[in-house]
Formats: structure tokens, sequence, C-alpha cells
């Protein structure tokens, strides 16, 4: 069951910093959580903001020259080799719909072009696109870029796996090209040589789609398992975002616009469950169906996008979430049942109460009886409580 935890009581799970107002996916961070990046496209420049204060300072940036304008860009990440920090921009060339990979060199004062790799791939059917670029729990980096055939219900995809060496030179492989797979699915992940997908059109993510990256024809529905007590069934209503690997489980932020509710949902490939943690963002939740999120080294997501709250004077946020400390937490919150079920008839619930007294009862079971009582008013029923 998945612990309902008031982030804002743990102070050093989460963390939030003025973002800046830019398109969402033009967003990454470094893996060690200290800086982020930001494309600025209108002014064809990269921000770098500190992470520890907030700061955004505009850096000096080289325009990809080869890849011919108007450019379209998709998604960038941000990957480390050796001593050196690479941001790789996934680019779209409209005029020729052909997809690249731009890879850029970060220094102190100049973000400058370091490779420009054509992936091989193109964009054939007129349907919106979607992409990003991915790691799996060994850190090999992959590009999947996939769009939907409504007319006859498939979803189709190219995926290729890619590697930059210390220089920024970026090689690439095709692993499929233009696979179609039978009904919608969206915001996929890779662990344990599986590429796993999330079914679009049943939010309770009761099966996934899995075909293994050794042999693509292989493709299988695997049903997936949740507690009876979790919520995850209501995410119908909820706007998901790409995932990330932390810990080796598939975490994903879903955010409810108009109910301003923001959690973490996430999958274990091991044991195909899900499970949930709640965030409390404190009114200033990230709305918004394409929130860029990212996994850093120590255990932490860092996540930017607008903010639920309309007189915010910052507009965009920043979180950094430290997922570790959260599950540590939740691990801590789960009790084992100490006691008997309590059957307490409506007509006796003041009597229940005072005989069983403040002391001995937990505020959780207290309220749940009061809650009973309060929807049973002139009904004579049975409610069971267990006391935890």
């Amino acid at each position: 069951m998945a612990a309902d935890l008031n982030v804002g009581e743990e102070i050093d799970a989460i963390k939030r910093l003025p973002g800046l107002s830019m398109n969402p996916g033009h967003f990454c961070a470094h893996q060690d959580g200290r800086i982020a990046f930001f494309f600025n496209y209108s002014k064809v420049a990269f921000f770098k903001i500190d992470l520890a204060f907030g700061v955004a300072t505009e850096v000096k940036t080289e325009w990809p020259y080869k890849i011919r304008a108007p450019q379209d860009w998709c998604s960038i990440s941000s990957v480390e080799r050796s001593s050196r920090t690479f941001i790789l921009a996934l680019i779209l060339e409209d005029s020729t719909n052909k997809f690249f990979i731009a890879s850029f060199a970060v220094s102190k004062h100049k973000i400058a072009v370091a490779d420009e790799h054509y992936l091989g791939v193109d964009y054939a059917i007129d349907s919106t696109v979607v992409n990003c670029i991915m790691q799996d729990e060994y850190g090999q980096i992959y590009c999947i870029i996939y769009y939907y055939n409504f007319q006859e219900n498939r979803t189709i995809f190219h995926l290729l796996s890619m590697n930059i060496d210390e220089n920024g030179s970026v090689t690439s492989k095709i692993i499929t090209n233009n696979k179609a797979i039978p009904k919608s699915w969206f915001q996929p992940f890779i662990y344990a040589d599986t590429l796993l997908w999330l079914p679009k059109d049943d939010a309770s993510f009761a099966q996934l789609c899995e075909i293994s990256l050794l042999d693509e024809r292989f493709i299988t529905l695997v049903d997936t398992f949740r507690d009876e007590n979790d919520d995850v069934a209501a995410f119908d209503c909820f706007r998901i975002s790409r995932s990330v690997l932390i810990e080796e489980k598939a975490f994903y932020y879903a955010c409810h616009d108009k109910l301003k509710i923001s959690r973490l949902l996430y999958f274990d490939p091991k044991k195909q469950t899900w499970q949930h943690l709640k965030i409390d963002m404190k009114d200033h939740i990230i709305i918004g169906g394409r929130v860029p999120m990212q996994g850093l080294r120590d255990g932490k997501i860092c996540l930017h996008g607008k903010c639920s709250k309309e007189m915010c004077s910052e507009k965009y946020h920043i979180y950094l979430i430290d997922v570790n400390a959260l599950l540590q937490a939740e691990i801590q919150t789960k009790k084992p049942s100490s006691t008997i079920n309590y059957k307490i008839s409506i007509g006796e619930m003041s009597d229940t109460l005072s005989s069983f007294g403040v002391q001995e009862l937990t505020t959780e079971v207290r309220q749940a009886i009061i809650d009973q009582f309060e929807a049973g008013l002139n009904k004579k029923e049975e409610y069971e409580v267990t006391a935890m």
C-alpha cells in the first residue's frame, strides 16, 4: 500500500526553485544535481540555472550549422563523459523530416557544438510525433520516436541506441525502424533489455506492452498489480509525464490540472507492481501535459513546469525531489496491525469512543470512527475499523 506522505514534513525531500518561462521540452539537469540547462529557441541560447540558489545565467551558444533551418528542437538531455558534460539535443530538420542528434560541449562560458549526427530515420506520417532521449538502468542511451496511426489503431516507432565519446562524437544504431504495434501506447521506458509501454487508453495501467530488444518480434502483454487499497485506478484524469529510472523503478510525475493534485507514480518491473507517493507542493503544483523530468545520480528527480497558482510571481518552478528519502519514509510508515478489529455499532458510537479513550486509539482510527458515525447517522449498521 502506498503511503500518504506529506513531503512538506520531510526537510530535505523536496526543494522548489524558480524556473524559466519557455518550452518545457527544452529542459534537462546535470546528473550531479548542481545545475540545470534550458534552451531558449527565440534567443538561440542555453541558460544555466544554479540548483542551489535558482540563479539563471545566459551562456554563449553555438548554433548547429549542418542541420538546416527551420529546426524543431524536440528534447534535450545531459550526459557525462570522463570529466566533461555534454547536452544531447534531438532535432527535426523540418524541410526534410530527418532526425538528428546534436551534441554540445559545456564549458564555463560557452556551450559549443561538438557533433551533428543524422540518426537515419525520418518522420513519414502526418501525425503528432512524440520523442525522448532516455537511459536504461546501466546508463545506455536510447532515442525513441513514436506516433499514432489512429485509423488503423496502431503505434509506430523508431528506436535507436546511442553512444557519445569523450569528445562529444555521437554514433547510433537502429534497433527498430517504423515498427508498428496494435493499439495506442505511450510513455515508454527501457529496463532489462526490454521496451515497456503504458496503455494510452487504460489509466489503471493493468497491462503493459513489452518488446524484447534482443528480438523485436517478441511482443507480450504483461499483467500488472497494485495493492487493493491503492488508488492508482483513479489516475484516469491525470496527465502522466515521461519516466525516469530510480533504484530500478520507473517513476512518472502525474498531475491533475483542475484539482491541482500531484503524485509520483512508480512501477517496479521486478514485482510488476504499481504504487504512488503523494507530494505536497504547497499549492504550487506543476501542471501540463509535458512536464520534463530527469533522474539524478543521488536518487533525486528534477522536474520543471508551469505553476498551477495563477497569481504565482514565479510562474514556473523547478523541483528537486529526493525519491530515496521518500521511499525510506514509506518503509518506516508501514506498520503491521497492532490491535484487534473494532466492530462498532452506530448507536453505541459515543460510548465506544469513551471506553477506548484518546490515548488508546490512533488519530487515524479515531477519525475513521467519527467519519463513519457522521456518514451513518440514523442507520443501524456495523462498521469495521482496523487499528494500525
